[in-house]
């Protein structure tokens, strides 16, 4: 059972909002429906009609449209305690305004 969990990254967003690295649309259509929410095995399961697979998200991990953020191993961000510590945001958006305050945030201590 593959329970990976993928979503876009901030490329990713900038390919849907915009075309500008010209995926392929057999690819954008992948990229498109990878939502940070669904596992990896209920999309391949969905998608084996229009003749994507493993393959083509392997593609959008290679290309950094995507990456890995559930049902297994992310290096980067550190699983939260189950002591109650307050757990990220969830949706791409929420973790995108998340990131935008941090920076924000950086940026008034710089000065």
């Amino acid at each position: 059972m593959n329970t990976r969990i993928y979503d876009k990254t901030d490329k990713g967003r900038e390919e849907i909002a915009t075309r500008k690295y010209r995926v392929p649309p057999r690819l954008r259509t992948l990229l498109v429906l990878i939502d940070g929410r669904h596992s990896l095995e209920s999309l391949l399961a969905n998608l084996s009609v229009l003749g994507l697979g493993a393959d083509d998200v392997d593609e959008l991990l290679r290309q950094e449209y995507i990456a890995l953020v559930g049902g297994g191993a992310v290096e980067e961000a550190p699983q939260p305690e189950a002591s109650g510590a307050p757990r990220g945001p969830v949706s791409a958006r929420a973790r995108m305004l998340a990131r935008t305050r941090e920076q924000a945030a950086r940026k008034r201590q710089a000065l």
